[in-house]
């Protein structure tokens, strides 16, 4: 029997910023993609072209793949809240069955300047938490020096 745990990589579709309202929009993906054993519904080698897309019109690189492939693998769970460190405020906010459209409007906020989402970068510079917060900082700085 195996003892590893179950474990999950999150990518941040967008950080929370003044131009999204400090909405923090993040994708829960399993880390079991090489295995073979897997009880969900998509299988964890499978590219979840739903999820790939939400990803993209965030203004996001698809993940490249091991296999050469491109898009988010598997299940995934996606999550919303409110944190404005600056207040000290965190709330978890509803992300309902519309908001997974690629349309929607947080989705368009997300990839305007200062909408807390990706800027097209690699996918190792912009699916972490770190990378995209290093993305937004690498931005202000720009904007300062304009």
């Amino acid at each position: 029997a195996s003892t590893a745990q179950p474990s999950c990589e999150i990518i941040a579709l967008t950080v929370p910023t003044a131009g999204n309202r400090y909405q923090a929009v993040s994708m829960y993906t399993s880390d079991a993609s090489s295995s073979s054993s897997s009880s969900s519904a998509v299988s964890s080698t499978t590219v979840n072209h739903r999820a790939t897309a939400l990803l993209q019109a965030c203004g996001h690189a698809a993940p490249e793949q091991h296999s050469g492939g491109v898009g988010v693998l598997g299940d995934v769970f996606i999550g919303r809240c409110y944190d404005h460190e600056a207040q000290d405020e965190w709330q978890r906010i509803d992300f309902v069955v519309s908001d997974t459209n690629p349309k929607a409007d947080w989705v368009q906020i997300a990839k305007t300047k200062g909408g807390g989402g990706g800027a097209g970068q690699s996918s190792s510079d912009a699916h972490s938490l770190s990378g995209v917060m290093n993305q937004m900082q690498q931005q202000q700085q720009q904007q300062q020096q304009q």
